[in-house]
């Protein structure tokens, strides 16, 4: 179940049409788990990956002969396929590795969805709110995003205690949404370290990983690539006035 049929109906329903929110990155993604003793053992269960341009497989091994796996390609066409499992084979049928065994296991409940952001000028109308991916979806390329609904929630709650609700709901949304549109600003540039498009790219973000303990890589260039943090928890001092 994608984004739009998520979090639509409300948006659709106070805001407009979703269309005009959406923002599809280029890729489509999959994910699943199942029980399979023989190939749980062979993923084992440190995280292993499989990259080749413009499509990415990853997997795990998970308690009692289990495993989870995660598909990614890019396409141009927004649009979810009516048969998920057909599309990963289609996609992926071509590589090696336990990659056949983990199409094989596909042909059950696959979660197929879009990569893609909701951006909105405005999170409310009269007194309806939209709370996390309804109105600032960051994509899988971004994470946080369970992160940023949850202080979404505590931040909507405090500034609705202070009693006017139209002034509570702009300042919600004055506090959350510049670590909303940061975080999705950096989902867009990750596309390419987590599914390069390139050989070159992925040689390149392989290397940054296996330097990634060194001081001088963690700090300076790794820094650049990394989610952007920041506090929105405490108030500013001009809300503070207000209440």
């Amino acid at each position: 179940m994608s984004i739009r049929h998520r979090a639509g109906r409300v948006r659709e329903l106070a805001f407009g049409s979703e269309e005009q929110f959406v923002r599809y990155l280029g890729y489509h993604v999959a994910a699943f788990s199942a029980q399979d003793v023989g190939l749980s053992r062979r993923i084992g269960e440190r995280y292993q990956m499989l990259t080749m341009p413009n499509r990415m497989i990853g997997c795990y091994a998970v308690g009692e002969g289990g495993f989870a796996s995660f598909f990614l390609y890019r396409t141009d066409d927004w649009r979810l396929p009516d048969d998920p499992a057909a599309a990963l084979r289609d996609r992926f049928g071509d590589l090696g590795w336990v990659v056949p065994e983990l199409l094989e296991a596909s042909s059950g409940d696959v979660y197929f969805d879009q990569a893609a952001q909701v951006e909105m000028d405005n999170w409310h109308r009269d007194r309806i709110v939209l709370v996390g991916d309804a109105c600032g979806a960051v994509s899988l390329f971004a994470g946080h995003g369970a992160s940023l609904a949850m202080t979404g929630a505590y931040v909507l709650a405090e500034e609705l205690a202070d009693g006017n609700v139209e002034e509570a709901l702009a300042r919600y949304q004055a506090r959350m949404r510049p670590p909303v549109t940061r975080t999705q600003e950096f989902g867009r540039r990750f596309t390419e370290w987590m599914a390069p498009s390139s050989r070159w790219r992925i040689v390149l973000r392989d290397w940054m990983f296996r330097l990634a303990g060194l001081p001088f890589v963690r700090t300076r260039i790794l820094a650049s690539v990394l989610p952007p943090t920041g506090n929105v928890l405490d108030r500013p001092q001009q809300d503070r006035a207000l209440s």
